[in-house]
């Protein structure tokens, strides 16, 4: 077990500091050509979605690039990389402008996963499904490009089961929507179904501890939240959900990233920040015996 970036536990990386600065290292060769805005931030303005827990606050999170050198994976600032200019970077056979218009939390840390090898890590894969991507955004789209959203009115959808064939998914991502799901044993299940054996599946809810701010529901800020969720509580109905052995953990962390809580009440409404928990799970091929 090793700490992944940004602190997470990395259940099965045990890689060394110099194999650890790769994706970042990587970062900078990883453009391809820069291309124009296909829209327009107001990252300054510190707007929060309806329920939303990332926000962003400064221009530098989506205006400016900070692109990761080669050497020895440090950050340095791109001064010249302004507001309406995008790159676009290799995500396995595919490539994702960082300006893919993306939005909710998802926006406010899209470009961060990539600087920090997440994305590369966990979601390089052909087949990605894209879980609730709607939210509550207007004109949403998935993940990235090459990927499939599934959400309320998708044909095949019913909330639940999809219309995908099992074993089939390189990755599932699914942010900020189990919280919102009544059967959500049916919906671990579901989403562990149809992933290939060593696909992985992104799993992103709101923290209890972060975000909600009190014992039990209702939220203060999203009063569809049915569940209020530390890591501890949602690894308990993974657990639940998926049978022994056909799973394994592979990141969880608590992402604070930005945020600050030292001075706030907890009834205040959550100010710039990320407030969540991210779980990655990695889908095994169960051995063939049972415990006793």
């Amino acid at each position: 077990m090793a700490t992944g970036v940004d602190g997470a536990i990395d259940f099965a990386w045990p890689i060394s500091l110099k194999s650890r600065q790769r994706p970042l290292q990587s970062f900078s060769h990883a453009f391809r050509r820069r291309l124009p805005s296909r829209h327009n931030f107001d990252a300054s303005a510190g707007i929060r979605p309806p329920g939303g827990v990332c926000s962003y606050s400064t221009s530098k999170d989506f205006g400016e690039i900070e692109a990761l050198t080669s050497n020895g994976g440090a950050a340095s600032p791109r001064p010249e990389e302004k507001v309406g200019v995008a790159d676009i970077i290799r995500l396995g056979a595919h490539e994702v402008p960082l300006d893919w218009p993306v939005k909710g939390e998802t926006r406010a840390t899209f470009r961060r996963r990539f600087e920090t090898g997440f994305y590369q890590r966990y979601l390089s894969g052909s087949v990605i499904l894209d879980i609730g991507y709607k939210g509550y955004e207007a004109d949403p789209v998935p993940l990235f490009p090459h990927a499939t959203g599934y959400d309320e009115g998708s044909p095949g959808y019913d909330g639940l089961h999809l219309p995908v064939a099992s074993d089939t998914a390189d990755g599932v991502f699914v942010s900020h929507a189990l919280e919102h799901i009544a059967d959500y044993i049916g919906a671990l299940r579901e989403w562990h179904r149809v992933l290939k054996p060593g696909g992985f599946l992104v799993i992103i809810v709101p923290h209890q501890f972060l975000f909600e701010r009190k014992w039990r529901p209702p939220s203060l800020w999203n009063q569809d939240h049915k569940r209020f969720y530390t890591p501890a509580s949602l690894l308990r109905e993974v657990e639940e959900a998926l049978s022994p052995n056909s799973y394994r953990v592979r990141h969880l962390l608590d992402n604070d990233w930005q945020n600050d809580l030292t001075d706030k009440h907890p009834a205040a409404i959550p100010g710039p920040g990320c407030y969540e928990i991210e779980l990655v799970l990695e889908k095994a091929i169960p051995p063939n015996w049972s415990f006793a």
